[in-house]
């Protein structure tokens, strides 16, 4: 059986807030700044304008929830994303370390007389 637009939206925001991959930081980060904004008298549009000005606060509202949905699909397609760079810089800087022609220091690098 198929979600509704808002049960997806609902499934989406509790996926963010409850997603291992995503860090607490990165959450409560997203949350104060959008917060902060509705809140905030300082807008695009001022809020003192009857309908209009409400609409910016709405806009962010909306690509929270968007951001929400999908940072939780892509915290899913890639676990432990972090983790998975650290192992790759990791492994790509045991390369270059193990190969001879790469400089000792950056000074030697950018230096050194072409050849």
């Amino acid at each position: 059986m198929q979600r509704s637009g808002i049960a997806q939206v609902i499934g989406s925001v509790g996926g963010y807030f409850t997603s291992g991959n995503i860090s607490l930081g990165e959450k409560v980060v997203v949350v104060l700044l959008v917060l902060a904004y509705v809140v905030s008298p300082i807008d695009l549009i001022p809020d003192f304008i009857p309908i209009v000005g409400w609409l910016d606060d709405v806009g962010v509202g909306s690509l929270f929830l968007a951001y929400c949905s999908w940072r939780v699909k892509n915290a899913e397609s890639v676990p432990n994303a972090q983790e998975h760079v650290q192992n790759n810089v990791v492994q790509e800087s045991k390369g270059r370390l193990e190969d001879p022609s790469t400089p000792k220091r950056l000074s030697d690098d950018l230096f050194s007389p072409k050849k």
